[in-house]
């Protein structure tokens, strides 16, 4: 079946590496944000070679190959496109796959090896002993081979097990013969806390390959090949600029949007079944951070971080933090303008965000609370989870500690909306930009993420029980007495 991907520089760069080498090309490893296209970039590369070998194996096109005067070399393909799965395979298990995999991807290029075939064919008394063969007999041949590993880092953070096919390939310069090694790892990797004898030296920097977001004229690019599926998918300008605007020009949410598209034409950048599905894929990608931290400081970070990040803090987390080269490597975070604090990659990392401290509050708070340096940051944490809860009562005095105020709201759902400067500065603007020009509906919480706000953390507009109209909660949590705050509303 044809499938129509969106072409990457890097693709032909690597095809062409090995293609024309006259020595080994170096190694390269791919990083990024989740769901920046690096496991696609290693298929599209693989189905080059796969292409490549086609055209000059094929039985049809031999006096053509032959008939030219520099005739260009097949190559040898070896595409793991699994590794994190089969590395829990037993090594005698994996050395099967292995051998299978060379077979399926290679037929026409193993007939011209008929050595390096006759080891795969021969009986042997383990899969292991025949893959190693093989390895042995590809070397000797210095026939050109390209090997791919996606998730190369499940290899290089499994227990140690020496005798384990993929174990070949856990260091950085992993090579059979003449080869061009290129590894894709999650977006959880941290080189600086990769395992010993994976980089040598610089290795982890000089070999890194990043891969960016895609930006507003690769869209438009995009946007031709969604047009020539089946069915088309239409998507005007103004769509394709909200896209770019709320996804941050990361590939596996626009194939999302495609697949939404594909299957109701109707489907806009508000439906809430494919914004559902974006927030998901993050909370997926919280969840794998969360999981691959183990150091209890590093963890107590991470918390007071996630709690900043609920509560729109501004100072933390920045880029000196003990937590920062994590939120980094995920691409959950990315700097702000200033380069100084890390803001969420875009909109739905900012709802996953809300999403796991929502799920997880239990645990969070019971760990935060207990630590003399987040104890605060719990406070706070928990007094804005009940307000975003949808359902509380206040209660409290007033300044003079005389009357007893008691303030219930109770809403199914509440919309929870971040307002920046612009909305302090002009209002209606702001609503005619993101509301459509109307009013915000009962029901809404709306939370100030610029540094200086004055008044509250966050705004509740809800129905109040005893009131007739809907009240506008100002709410702000803060050590001292709020008479004693040089800002503030007067006579509040």
């Amino acid at each position: 079946e044809a499938v129509m991907l969106l072409p990457r520089n890097l693709t032909r760069k690597f095809f062409n590496n090995i293609l024309t080498a006259h020595s080994a090309p170096p190694p390269t490893y791919l990083t990024g944000p989740g769901g920046v296209g690096k496991s696609t970039i290693l298929f599209m590369t693989a189905a080059a070679v796969l292409r490549h070998n086609h055209q000059l194996l094929l039985p049809c096109d031999q006096e053509h190959a032959t008939a030219s005067s520099d005739p260009l070399p097949p190559i040898l393909l070896l595409y793991v496109a699994n590794a994190d799965e089969m590395i829990g395979l037993s090594s005698e298990e994996a050395a099967g796959e292995l051998c299978k995999m060379v077979k399926a991807l290679n037929p026409c290029e193993l007939e011209e090896l008929a050595k390096v075939l006759e080891v795969l064919n021969k009986e042997y008394s383990s899969n292991l002993e025949r893959w190693n063969k093989f390895c042995l007999k590809v070397r000797e041949t210095e026939v050109r081979n390209l090997i791919l590993v996606d998730q190369w880092n499940a290899i290089t953070e499994a227990s140690q097990n020496s005798d384990h096919p993929l174990f070949r390939f856990r260091s950085i310069d992993s090579k059979i013969g003449f080869s061009k090694f290129v590894g894709a790892v999650s977006s959880s990797f941290v080189p600086i806390d990769a395992a010993r004898n994976v980089f040598r030296d610089a290795e982890a920097e000089c070999a890194k390959c990043r891969v960016e977001p895609l930006n507003m004229d690769v869209l438009h690019d995009l946007r031709v090949i969604w047009r020539d599926r089946q069915p088309p998918i239409e998507v005007d300008d103004d769509t394709l600029l909200a896209l770019h605007e709320c996804t941050g020009g990361i590939p596996r949410l626009l194939e999302f949007f495609a697949a939404a598209r594909s299957n109701n034409p109707l489907t806009t950048v508000d439906s809430p079944e494919w914004r559902r599905q974006c927030t998901n894929y993050y909370v997926g990608r919280m969840k794998s951070v969360s999981r691959n931290v183990s150091d209890s400081n590093e963890r107590m970070c991470f918390h007071g971080e996630l709690a900043s990040l609920f509560l729109r803090n501004r100072e933390l987390p920045n880029v000196y933090s003990v937590f920062a080269s994590r939120w980094l490597s995920s691409g959950l975070l990315v700097p702000d303008e200033s380069q100084q604090f890390l803001v969420p990659a875009n909109l739905f990392v900012r709802k996953a965000i809300d999403n796991y401290v929502s799920n997880e509050q239990t645990r969070l708070l019971r760990n935060m609370y207990t630590d003399k340096v987040t104890k605060w940051r719990a406070l706070e944490l928990f007094v804005f989870l009940q307000l975003r809860n949808g359902k509380t009562t206040l209660t409290g005095t007033d300044l003079r500690g005389t009357d007893r105020i008691v303030l219930t709201f109770d809403h199914q759902q509440l919309q929870i909306i971040d307002v920046g400067q612009d909305f302090a500065s002009d209002p209606q603007l702001f609503l005619d930009k993101h509301n459509g020009g109307q009013p915000f509906e009962v029901g809404t919480v709306l939370i100030p993420t610029w540094a200086t706000h004055p008044v509250a953390d966050t705004v509740l507009f809800v129905n109040v029980e005893g009131f007739s109209k809907p009240q506008i909660i100002f709410a702000k949590v803060s050590m001292s007495s709020y008479s004693d705050h040089s800002r503030k509303i007067p006579n509040l």
